[in-house]
């Protein structure tokens, strides 16, 4: 058995990259949440959990901007303070 392997090569060089200005970002999800990202990637058609987190990124930012549905959003967070405010406990 060979106790040293052949480092890995890059197949482009350092100048023919894109230049990305992405960001990596380390999270932590818990088993609710990480069964949440499954389901919505099967939803999806997705298998990669990345991706599967990108493209749910994308479709609630659509859903935030779109303004129908930000005024219906706007309509239940206000009941749903209003209802805190006055004392009503939470709907099941």
């Amino acid at each position: 058995m060979n106790e040293f392997t052949t480092p890995f090569k890059a197949k482009t060089l350092e100048e023919e990259r894109p230049k990305d200005e992405g960001k990596i970002l380390t999270l932590r999800v818990n088993n609710e949440e990480l069964q949440q990202i499954i389901a919505a990637g099967k939803f999806l058609e997705q298998k990669k959990l990345s991706t599967t987190i990108k493209q749910l990124a994308f479709i609630g930012l659509n859903v935030i901007q779109d303004k129908k549905i930000n005024r219906i959003l706007q309509v239940l967070f206000k009941n749903k303070r209003n209802n805190r405010i006055q004392g009503f406990s939470d709907f099941d």
